[in-house]
């Protein structure tokens, strides 16, 4: 449902820009003025250095690697905005990614490892535009850099050890509870803005995050003669690449 619900709605948001571009006249990038926006696109993690506690009873081989990538996710987002100058903006965002999963089999251990994780993130961020250099003016395109920092909520759930007897899965061992993991987060953005129309523009950058720390959540062991937390797996710098797209109303004409 996730995954339709997204489709639909980034084919609604290319419609809407091509549209929008359609009736555009000629004019420059908009260089002033409060501005709301908001956000889709895509999330690739890149391979994490998870690890347990040292002589873990619950990880029959801990100098296994556990590293792993996490998989990718849709990204939705939302913020609100200010432009100084042709030079200087800043804005507030919203993020959401919703569709992370680590799943590791781990051969030596006769073990699959899983847990699915979402993340939140609130930053502050600030943008250097190329346009505000002198002598510089790229109409209606608008490259910039920027920088942000603020707090990621991290949420873990689902994890699940699963033992592998001669092949075939032979039994879960225990039930999986959720666990949230909030910290600092940072992130470094490149794009273009184009200017549609004297209030609307159209973004498409890229960006390296930083989630900070995620770490699975309590889970019991069924299968042991008193009932006890099996050890977490966790990871201190989760972080990301990600593709993408804006779209923003600005308050001001150019």
């Amino acid at each position: 449902m996730k995954k339709k619900f997204t489709k639909n709605l980034l084919c609604a948001g290319m419609f809407s820009i091509v549209t929008m571009t359609a009736h555009a006249s000629s004019l420059n990038s908009i260089t002033h003025g409060l501005y709301v926006l908001g956000e889709v696109g895509a999330s690739f993690s890149n391979n994490e250095n998870f690890g347990v506690p040292v002589n873990s009873p619950d990880w029959s081989r801990p100098q296994d690697d556990l590293s792993s990538r996490i998989g990718n996710s849709p990204l939705l987002g939302a913020g609100i905005g200010y432009r100084f100058n042709p030079l200087f903006s800043a804005d507030l965002t919203y993020t959401q990614r919703y569709d992370f999963n680590y799943d590791r089999t781990f051969i030596a251990a006769d073990r699959i490892r899983k847990f699915d994780l979402d993340d939140k993130a609130v930053l502050a961020n600030v943008y250097l535009h190329a346009n505000g250099i002198k002598n510089h003016d790229f109409g209606r395109f608008d490259p910039y850099i920027g920088a942000g920092a603020g707090i990621a909520w991290n949420h873990a759930s689902d994890f699940s050890s699963t033992v592998i007897s001669n092949g075939d899965i032979a039994s879960k061992t225990g039930t999986a509870f959720y666990t949230n993991e909030s910290g600092f987060a940072w992130q470094l953005t490149a794009g273009t803005g184009f200017a549609l129309s004297t209030h609307c523009m159209i973004d498409v950058g890229y960006r390296y995050l930083n989630m900070g720390k995620a770490q699975t959540g309590v889970k019991y062991d069924p299968t042991a003669t008193t009932t006890r937390a099996l050890d977490p797996l966790s990871a201190n710098n989760l972080s990301t690449q990600e593709v993408y797209l804006d779209l923003s109303y600005h308050f001001a004409t150019v």
